[in-house]
């Protein structure tokens, strides 16, 4: 198996992004307010959502498998807990014949290929999970959620959510807070096994919960924005340490349409028409990103420059 060697590995789908650019392409351009820095800037979509090597696995250490099984050990559903327990074995197998490699200078090509295999591995596994997801994105846009009413393209939807939800820059520096004090563990690697193992785990609880899908249809002249962390929480408070109890999870997919997937039996499928609805969407958006706000227009940003 061959890897392209992708150096800049976005957080954020560019194809998702794509409806907020100029062009309505992943070649196009988008509004991007930086939080941190309070100012907006009209870039390609390769220059946001991005970082170098973002999801590089590195040598993972005993307190960092300790610290990880711990956490996977709280599963409920067994078969997802026995396949996450595995695949931190696996990962571990494969760094401990790594080393051996290394020490012995026997297998360059092996040493080349564990090397690409570390760095590239879940940006390609975060491509195949996108690809499958790209229908139910422009059905959605369509204001087509009927998709959702079939079992298998339930469950795979359920699981795009999943791992979109975790793989957000947001999501590493949430790891990087609980780690933080903790002797001999990187938070970078536990954030790495937490991504490859928890997505089943997150799925499964929504696909047993058997939860459901709302569209919001925006009528309005102001539009939707999405940021680095597109997928919230609407029961969650990013300012407290402590999870939610409860998931409602909204999800903007384009300037005019976005679903919530919840388990309220009485939720219904909306059609926007009070600007004061948007704008409360859309400042919860504005306070669960990391740093990055997106917009098709800097008008949309503007009002939010401090």
């Amino acid at each position: 198996m061959e890897f392209n060697n992708v150096k800049k590995q976005h957080y954020v789908w560019r194809k998702y992004l794509s409806a907020w650019t100029n062009n309505n392409s992943v070649e196009g351009k988008i509004y991007c307010l930086f939080k941190n820095e309070n100012k907006i800037f009209f870039t390609n979509l390769m220059n946001v959502a991005q970082e170098r090597y973002f999801y590089e696995m590195k040598e993972i250490n005993e307190n960092e498998i300790r610290l990880v099984k711990g956490i996977i050990n709280k599963i409920n559903n067994g078969l997802v807990k026995e396949e996450a327990i595995k695949l931190i074995d696996m990962i571990k197998y494969g760094f401990d014949i790594y080393k051996l490699l290394s020490s012995k200078r026997v297998c360059k090509e092996a040493e080349e290929y564990w090397d690409s295999l570390r760095k590239q591995m879940i940006e390609n596994e975060m491509c195949e999970n996108e690809k499958g997801a790209i229908q139910y994105l422009e059905e959605i846009k369509n204001g087509n959620i009927s998709f959702y009413n079939k079992k298998e393209d339930i469950e795979n939807f359920n699981e795009y959510l999943a791992i979109q939800f975790m793989r957000t820059n947001w999501c590493k520096q949430r790891i990087k807070e609980m780690t933080e004090g903790i002797e001999g563990v990187n938070f970078e690697n536990v954030y790495v096994l937490l991504l490859m193992t928890m997505p089943s785990h997150i799925f499964a609880g929504i696909t047993e919960n058997k939860m459901k899908l709302n569209l919001l249809e925006n009528k309005t002249a102001r539009h939707f924005i999405t940021a680095d962390s597109p997928i919230i929480n609407l029961k969650s408070n990013p300012e407290l340490s402590e999870e939610p109890k409860e998931l409602d999870w909204y999800y903007p997919v384009s300037p005019t349409m976005a679903v919530i997937l919840t388990s309220d039996s009485n939720m219904k499928n909306k059609v926007i028409t009070e600007e004061q609805d948007i704008q409360f969407y859309n400042n919860l958006m504005i306070r669960n990103a990391y740093n990055q706000i997106y917009a098709e227009s800097d008008i949309e940003l503007k009002t939010y420059i401090k």
